[in-house]
C-alpha cells in the first residue's frame, strides 16, 4: 500500500506517511484512536514511498506484545470508493445544472408518496422544501388530486405509460393559471413506477 519493503516500513515515522499540512490532523487522528474516543478515523491522507497521495481509513485495537502494551493499526485504502464518491457526486451536480436550465418547472416525484424528491429553479422550490407532497404544493391539498384534477402519478402507476392532464393552478398572486402536465414513468428492476417525472407548462394564454 505504501510502497516500502517491510524492513524500511519500520524504519519509517509518521511524519514520512502522511503530507506536512496534514500532520496536526493526523497526530490527532491517532491520539483519538488511542483512547477509544473514536473507532475509526476516516479518509486520512497518506504518502506513498514514491510520494503520491492516497487515502485510507484507519482502525485500531490495543495489544500486548513482548510485555509492552501497543496500538495495532490497520489501513485500508479508500482511494477507488472516493473517486467513486466524487464521480457520483460530480454526475448529481451536472443533473441539477441539466434541469435547473429547464425553463418550466420540473419534478421527480416518489411514486409511493407523493414527495417530491427533486425539483428545477424554475419550480421556485426551496431546498428546504423538497419532500413536500405535490398536491400539498400545487393545490395546497393535504390528499392527492381526484375528480376534476385527475391525479397524474396515478395514471401514470396504474398504465405504466406518460401520461398528459391538464390542471387549474394558482400563482403567487392567487391567479387561476391554465397548466398542462406531462408525466412519465421511472420503472425500477421489478417493472414497477417508483418514481415520476413531471413536467408542467402554463398554457394559459392559449386558452
Amino acid at each position: 500500500m505504501f510502497g516500502y519493503t517491510q524492513e524500511e516500513f519500520l524504519q519509517q515515522e509518521v511524519a514520512n506517511l502522511h503530507p506536512n499540512e496534514a500532520l496536526s490532523e493526523i497526530v490527532t487522528a491517532f491520539e483519538d484512536l488511542s483512547q477509544g474516543s473514536r473507532p475509526l478515523a476516516a479518509t486520512i491522507p497518506c504518502l506513498r514511498k514514491d510520494g503520491t497521495l492516497f487515502y485510507a481509513d484507519i482502525r485500531s485495537i490495543r495489544i500486548n506484545f513482548n510485555d509492552a502494551e501497543c496500538m495495532l493499526v490497520f489501513f485500508t485504502d479508500t482511494s477507488e470508493r472516493m473517486e467513486a464518491e466524487n464521480k457520483i457526486r460530480d454526475q448529481a451536480n451536472f443533473l441539477k445544472v441539466i434541469i435547473d436550465s429547464i425553463g418550466n418547472p420540473f419534478y421527480v416525484i416518489n411514486a409511493s408518496d407523493y414527495t417530491i424528491m427533486m425539483a428545477s429553479k424554475a419550480s421556485e422550490i426551496n431546498d428546504h422544501e423538497i419532500g413536500i407532497k405535490c398536491h400539498k404544493l400545487t393545490h395546497h391539498s393535504d390528499i392527492p388530486c381526484h375528480g376534476a384534477h385527475v391525479c397524474p402519478l396515478e395514471e401514470v402507476k396504474n398504465k405504466k405509460i406518460p401520461v398528459t392532464v391538464e390542471h387549474i393552478h394558482f400563482d403567487n398572486e392567487g391567479h387561476e393559471r391554465n397548466i398542462e402536465i406531462y408525466a412519465s414513468p421511472v420503472f425500477n428492476d421489478n417493472g414497477d413506477v417508483v418514481q415520476i417525472i413531471e413536467y408542467c407548462r402554463d398554457i394559459t394564454e392559449s386558452k
